[in-house]
């Protein structure tokens, strides 16, 4: 039968596989376990202990101070300009980390339709979009962002195709440029948003707040994808039934809004296409 153990040492090497070194009854380990927790106590204690080496070798051999005030100075100048330089190298390599995280959140999330996947989604693009601008935001085509707020943010250019926005919140945003191409705009509020040069071609807004919206250059009407698929082509139109807030001066700014499904007063004296879901 083992025997109790009966010393703090004997009670430490009976639970070593639990407790860490740092962690042990030795005052020497648990000071070292100090130091080594934190970056700015290991490099002030080199520094003492270097420092104290110095010294010791400086009144044993009998450096002249004036020496000593030289190197100094040149050690100084060092430490400035090799600190900035790290300084620098670690704040780039922490943000190609962070941007690659929350590059990556989208990226694997892309499909979660859940709220709380598309919070997470929402707070990752913020973020991006913190650091460096629409540019450091990956292609967002496919993302699944129901009822997402977006309200009054950068998206200049950012490919949303295909995307799941609807019942979004998309006051005020600027969208310039962007592609939207086959997105689900349905219900979603884009009241004084800027799609100036947007591709909406395809686009679901159906029961869409467009008040106030800005459409000069955009892109509306058809658009034909999978022309290398197994199953054929398939046309998109965009869907302007039922929309709030637009007017025909607004509409008759962009390009090929003769094709879209419009209801009766936003004809603008041209035909309107029959929607496929009402044919037979």
């Amino acid at each position: 039968m083992k025997e109790n153990p009966s010393s703090l040492e004997d009670l430490y090497e009976s639970y070593k596989r639990v407790y860490p070194w740092h962690r042990g009854p030795s005052r020497v380990k648990r000071f070292l376990g100090w130091i080594d927790a934190d970056e700015l106590r290991v490099s002030f204690f080199v520094f003492i202990v270097l420092f104290t080496i110095v010294a010791f070798l400086d009144i044993l051999v009998g450096v002249d101070p004036a020496d000593v005030l030289v190197e100094a100075h040149g050690l100084l100048m060092d430490v400035l300009l090799f600190g900035c330089l790290i300084l620098w190298f670690n704040l780039r390599r922490d943000e190609r980390v962070r941007k690659r995280q929350y590059q990556e959140i989208l990226e694997d999330f892309s499909y979660w339709i859940a709220e709380e996947g598309v919070l997470r989604k929402v707070g990752s693009i913020k973020r991006l979009l913190d650091m460096g601008g629409p540019k450091f935001l990956p292609s967002l085509d496919y993302q699944q962002l129901p009822k997402a707020n977006f309200q009054g943010m950068d998206l200049e250019g950012v490919d949303f195709s295909f995307s799941n926005l609807n019942s979004a919140f998309l006051n005020g945003t600027y969208f310039a440029n962007a592609d939207l191409s086959k997105a689900d705009l349905a219900y979603a509020c884009l009241a004084w948003a800027v799609c100036e040069h947007a591709d909406l071609r395809g686009a679901d807004l159906r029961g869409a707040d467009l008040e106030g919206i800005k459409l000069d250059g955009a892109k509306l009407g058809k658009i034909t994808v999978g022309q290398a698929s197994s199953i054929g082509p398939r046309t998109y139109v965009t869907d302007l039934r039922g929309v709030m807030g637009l007017t025909p001066e607004v509409l008759m700014s962009s390009n090929g809004w003769e094709d879209c499904y419009r209801d009766l007063e936003l004809a603008c004296g041209k035909a309107i296409p029959m929607p496929t879901d009402l044919k037979e």
